[in-house]
């Protein structure tokens, strides 16, 4: 069975509002907490903050084949809970072979995601990140 790679780009307006609102409802309500008004306004707000962070890190916890990539490096949570991460200047070659994606990093670090295991869609569009976040790095 082949398995589909859910993807994540944390760039995207959608994730950086509800990071940016729920740092600011945590924020807001930790001083909430040392001024004279009712606590559970307060709690409220650090509730909602917290909440925001769940909602938008829930793939993580429930794919088992998750990637997110902002502009500076990118996560593979591949092969059950195994996970790698690295920056994009750290790598050296990217290229879809026959056998699967093959990404070369410096240091010697290999990674091979086989076309076996994954379809052939999630591996075209993780190609295409690379590639195209590689490219601008360089």
């Amino acid at each position: 069975m082949k398995h589909r790679i859910v993807f994540q780009d944390q760039t995207a307006r959608k994730y950086v509002a509800f990071t940016s609102i729920g740092i600011i409802l945590i924020v807001a309500g930790v001083l909430l907490l040392f001024t004279s008004l009712e606590e559970y306004v307060a709690y409220l707000g650090i509730g909602i903050g917290i909440a925001l962070f769940f909602y938008i890190n829930i793939n993580s916890f429930r794919s088992t084949h998750f990637i997110s990539y902002n502009r500076k490096g990118i996560t593979l949570q591949l092969l059950g809970r195994k996970t790698n991460g690295f920056s994009f200047n750290q790598l050296q070659k990217v290229s879809l072979e026959e056998k699967g994606l093959l990404i070369k990093l410096k240091g010697g670090e290999v990674i091979t995601l086989s076309r076996k295991r994954y379809l052939e869609q999630s591996l075209q569009q993780l190609f295409t990140i690379l590639k195209t976040k590689t490219s601008s790095h360089e």
